[in-house]
C-alpha cells in the first residue's frame, strides 16, 4: 500500500528522512519466550512436538473433559458442526494425534501438544494454555532399537513429568492418586501445588482410546501452562570450583 501511494504521489516528491525506531518492552514481559522455553524443555525430554485444529464439534469437546457443555464456546456461523465450538482441553487432541498416527502404522509415539483452550465461566469466554504429553508403544531411544526396547508404562510418564518439574526448578509438588474423566480409573495421578491440581496423568480411558486400533496402551498428561508461567523459578548460583581436591584421609 506504501508502494502504491508512493509511486501515485510520485517518489521525487517524498522527502528523505531518518527512520524512527521505538523500543520495545522488556523481554521478560514477552510472551513468546516463555512458550519457547517450555517447548525447548519439553524437546530436551525426547518428546516430539504436534499441533491439531482449535475447532472441534461439541461431542468431542467434552471427551475426557471435566466441563459443561455451557461451558463451551460456540462460534456463530461454523463451517461444519465438526469445527462448531472451541476446545476446552487437550484431551482430544491428543488423542486425535495417536489416531491420524495409528492409522499410519506408526506405533511408538512420545509427543506433546501446546495450545490454546477456551472455557466459558461466569458467561465470559477465558482464554489459557495447556500442554498435553502423549505415550504410547515402544521406549523410544533403545541402542538396539524397538524390538528390544520395552513398552512405556505409567511411570516413564511420571518421569518425563518430574523431569519438566526439574528443568524448570519446581520443587513441592505432591503427587497423589486422583480420578478424572479422561483417564483410566485407578490408573490416574496428579501432581498437587498449594492444593491446586496443576497436572493430571495416567492411562487413557478405554472409552476415549475405543476404535484407534492401538497395540500399546497410552498414556496421557495435561499441564496447566498458565500457572507454570507465572510462578518464578528460582536464581541458579554458581560457585567457583576449589582449588585443591577433595581428601578423606591424609596418606603422607
Amino acid at each position: 500500500l506504501i508502494e502504491e501511494a508512493c509511486r501515485l504521489f510520485g517518489l521525487d516528491n517524498v522527502k528523505p528522512g531518518r527512520p524512527t525506531a521505538v523500543l520495545g518492552g522488556d523481554r521478560c514481559d514477552d510472551t513468546y519466550y516463555p512458550l519457547q522455553e517450555v517447548r525447548e524443555q519439553l524437546m530436551g525430554l525426547g518428546l516430539t512436538e504436534t499441533m491439531t485444529y482449535s475447532l472441534v464439534s461439541e461431542a468431542d469437546a467434552l471427551k475426557g473433559s471435566t466441563f459443561t457443555a455451557e461451558n463451551l464456546v460456540r462460534l456463530s456461523n461454523p463451517l461444519s458442526q465438526e469445527l462448531a465450538c472451541l476446545r476446552p482441553g487437550l484431551a482430544y487432541s491428543l488423542l486425535q494425534t495417536a489416531e491420524h498416527n495409528v492409522s499410519r502404522n506408526t506405533y511408538d509415539l512420545a509427543y506433546f501438544e501446546l495450545g490454546r483452550v477456551v472455557v466459558k465461566a461466569d458467561g465470559y469466554p477465558e482464554e489459557g494454555w495447556q500442554i498435553a504429553i502423549g505415550l504410547t508403544g515402544a521406549e523410544l531411544g533403545h541402542p538396539q532399537g524397538s524390538k528390544h526396547a520395552r513398552t512405556t508404562d505409567f511411570y516413564d510418564m511420571k518421569g518425563i513429568l518430574e523431569g519438566l518439574l526439574e528443568t524448570r526448578r519446581l520443587a513441592g509438588a505432591e503427587c497423589r492418586p486422583c480420578e478424572h474423566p479422561a483417564f483410566r480409573k485407578g490408573r490416574c495421578a496428579e501432581y498437587v501445588f498449594d492444593g491446586k491440581q496443576v497436572i493430571v496423568f495416567g492411562e487413557m480411558a478405554p472409552a476415549l482410546t475405543r476404535g484407534i486400533r492401538l497395540k500399546t496402551p497410552i498414556f496421557g498428561a495435561l499441564v496447566e501452562f498458565d500457572w507454570l508461567r507465572q510462578v518464578k523459578t528460582p536464581v541458579v548460583k554458581f560457585r567457583p570450583l576449589p582449588q585443591f581436591p577433595a581428601t578423606t584421609r591424609d596418606i603422607t
